[in-house]
């Protein structure tokens, strides 16, 4: 029998902590960089790209990983699609911040995030 989740007698909670995730995300992502800069570092030298491109390769790998599960439950990856282009939608006046989608489509596509890489010099991001 599996173990009893707190949220599961309180259904209310699991709305809770989404939309605590959500209004958070921002602060999530920073932190995980910021982290990241202590566990591993190299990143302390990232320039502002640098950082731009870590997020994006992490978002990627997340459709990766969500587009993995949805197939093992015989929903097709590709259902992700709406979404990526409702987020590359909303983020059109923005061009740099659409490449986070349009990666993320590709390594969907592909079925594999990209590879993280350690920039040094001589290096383009």
């Amino acid at each position: 029998m599996a173990a009893h989740q707190t949220v599961d007698g309180l259904p209310h909670l699991a709305d809770q902590e989404y939309t605590m995730v959500v209004r958070s995300a921002h602060q999530l992502v920073k932190a995980t960089l910021t982290e990241l800069e202590i566990r591993f570092p190299p990143m302390r030298r990232y320039t502002e790209e640098h950082h731009r491109r870590t997020a994006e390769d992490l978002f990627a790998g997340f459709i990766v990983r969500t587009g993995a599960i949805l197939a093992a439950r015989r929903v097709p990856a590709r259902s992700l699609d709406p979404a990526l282009d409702l987020l590359a939608l909303q983020l059109k006046e923005f061009p740099r911040a659409c490449r986070t989608p349009a990666r993320a489509r590709e390594a969907l596509r592909t079925r594999r995030a990209p590879a993280l890489t350690i920039p040094g010099p001589g290096k383009p991001a």
